[in-house]
């Protein structure tokens, strides 16, 4: 038995592996490469499927099944059925490769050098929250989902001598400050996936995206903190100066900024938003997509980073873990990812179908009603199971089949929206399912009973944003 689990371990590797490396080479060296990335996409279905269960193992059935009728009735040709099955091979390889920028965040021991300060400064709760919440908004601006346990073994000691519910505490402040990082940071796998499915581009959603962010971030201090937004807003002042002269008058919370003001702090938050600079200029100045973009830049600038802090060894170790040890663990993403890719692939092929169900609901509904229902749609399905890259994915397909009904700018804000309220909110998305996991509670618990209301008042700001840009756009 051992021996069979050993083998099967050793055919996910090779078959991954050759995914993600035959993907890559097909952006980057030649699209020929491509014909492999199917193969593999295939083989890597088949070495997943037979031996995942639940919910998971369903959904991908029920793709596969939807996927493969849609291409019957269209009358599809077997190169039709062979491009559809590596249509997110890209995603998978997004989602395998973005975990390398944790990889200096632990080594460099930024999370040690906020943690030694909160444990032995920061005693009340109302600053605590406030500076849980900016730590993972921060860090979540690059290492995303990784960001969860990063600050949570940061704060986990502090939190729980000041509070009476350190489990909902933590919680709250986390996933907030995550999902509110997810809305605009181009380092994200969801902005990624939202540009890709809407054709748009970063400049067109960052500015509402951003301020839907600030906002959800004051209502995020205001909620739990009385006068949180004047905390807030002068800490995070702070953070960005660099002048020794710049020192906070009484009425400032010194203990926090001092804490931001550190020098291994602020050198990490100039890290990212170099990492932010960069992949937008090369998105500006390159003919590649975002999301392509940031497969590659993960891998290349968590290396040279752990190189400037002299961790170039670890890092290399710490790779083969994340990348060939583990990477048999990863069945229940490959089949998730692959099987909804098939189906999003067939939805792109039956374009006459499609387009007329969606002009039925435009019709109907209108396209800013279309607009309207997309987070909501996004929102539901992640909580029903459906991870909120898929669905943006099959509705990205569906849109492209009416090519100008909806702006690029607004469907791809739409996206973003719903996506990172999914995040939040439901119960099965990883951020959830490793807070619940951390803090010891259910995850419907941790994402729809703690942070659901929290998630509606940010998608009704969100909608009245998205209300304001069609009219004036």
């Amino acid at each position: 038995m051992n021996t069979n689990n050993s083998s099967i371990d050793q055919l996910r590797r090779i078959f991954y592996l050759g995914l993600i490396l035959t993907y890559i080479s097909g952006i980057f060296v030649h699209e020929g490469f491509h014909i492999f990335t199917s193969i593999f996409s295939l083989l890597a279905l088949l070495v997943s499927i037979p031996f995942i269960k639940g919910i998971t193992f369903w959904l991908s059935l029920v793709f596969l099944i939807f996927g493969s009728l849609l291409l019957v009735m269209e009358g599809a040709t077997f190169d039709a059925y062979f491009i559809s099955i590596r249509r997110m091979a890209n995603i998978f390889a997004l989602v395998t490769l973005i975990r390398a920028l944790g990889v200096p965040m632990e080594l460099g021991g930024y999370s040690d050098d906020i943690r030694s300060f909160v444990n032995k400064e920061i005693k009340g709760e109302g600053l605590l929250y406030i500076m849980t919440t900016v730590i993972a908004y921060l860090i979540g601006m690059s290492i995303v989902v990784a960001s969860v346990p990063v600050v949570f073994y940061t704060i986990e000691r502090a939190v729980k001598s000041v509070s009476r519910k350190p489990e909902k505490f933590l919680s709250m402040a986390i996933k907030r400050g995550l999902f509110l990082a997810l809305l605009w940071t181009p380092a994200s796998p969801l902005m990624a996936v939202s540009l890709d499915a809407s054709n748009a581009s970063f400049n067109q959603v960052f500015l509402p995206a951003f301020v839907v962010s600030i906002i959800g971030l004051s209502l995020a201090t205001i909620f739990n903190h009385p006068g949180g937004v004047k905390r807030a807003t002068e800490l995070i002042m702070f953070t960005f100066s660099t002048k020794s002269e710049d020192k906070p008058d009484e009425s400032h919370p010194p203990e926090l900024l001092k804490a931001f003001g550190s020098g291994k702090t602020k050198a990490l938050i100039v890290i990212l938003l170099m990492l932010i600079v960069l992949l937008v200029t090369l998105e500006q100045l390159s003919d590649f997509g975002m999301l392509d973009l940031i497969i590659v830049v993960a891998v290349i600038f968590s290396f040279i980073w752990c190189l400037i802090i002299n961790k170039g060894q670890l890092y290399l170790k710490k790779a083969r873990e994340l990348f060939y040890d583990s990477l048999p663990r990863y069945s229940n993403q490959a089949s998730l990812f692959l099987s909804a890719g098939f189906f999003a692939g067939a939805i792109g092929k039956a374009e006459d179908l499609v387009a007329g169900v969606l002009e039925g609901l435009i019709v109907g509904i209108g396209s800013l009603g279309i607009l309207y229902l997309i987070p909501v749609v996004i929102i539901v399905t992640a909580i029903a199971g459906v991870h909120p890259l898929i669905s943006i994915i099959i509705l990205g397909e569906g849109f492209g089949a009416m090519d100008g009904v909806v702006s690029n700018e607004l469907l791809g804000y739409s996206f973003l929206l719903g996506g990172s309220l999914a995040l939040l909110i439901s119960p099965f998305s990883a951020a959830t399912l490793i807070t619940a996991d951390l803090v010891h509670r259910a995850p419907f618990k941790v994402g729809v009973v703690w942070n659901g209301l929290f998630g509606v008042y940010v998608l009704i700001v969100g909608l009245l944003i998205l209300s304001f840009l069609a009219v004036t756009g």
